[in-house]
């Protein structure tokens, strides 16, 4: 999950953490594309993107392999924390 400024001109995620993203999800493509910056996961990323809803229901989705990784780039809709919180207490508790 990325925290702090979420700009392709300032962040606090290190670069390399994207690029090693096999898959990028957000909780709003729109809103994420509506950003009065460039977003920290637009441009060279935009082929990674997916909505987190789709990700909730197909959590293979974007991925090929076990170890790839899924990184959640929050756009501040609220609930959101909610949801996925949630979903890992169902998942691994």
């Amino acid at each position: 999950m990325t925290i702090g400024p979420r700009f392709a001109d300032a962040h606090e995620l290190p670069l390399e953490v994207v690029d090693r993203a096999d898959a990028i999800a957000t909780d709003s493509l729109p809103q994420l594309d509506a950003a009065d910056q460039p977003h920290l996961v637009s441009g060279q990323y935009d082929g990674r993107l997916l909505e987190l809803a789709e990700v909730l229901e197909e959590p293979t989705l974007g991925r090929t392999a076990a170890d790839d990784v899924t990184l959640f780039c929050s756009v501040g809709l609220a609930g959101t924390e909610v949801v996925l919180g949630s979903r890992f207490l169902e998942a691994f508790a």
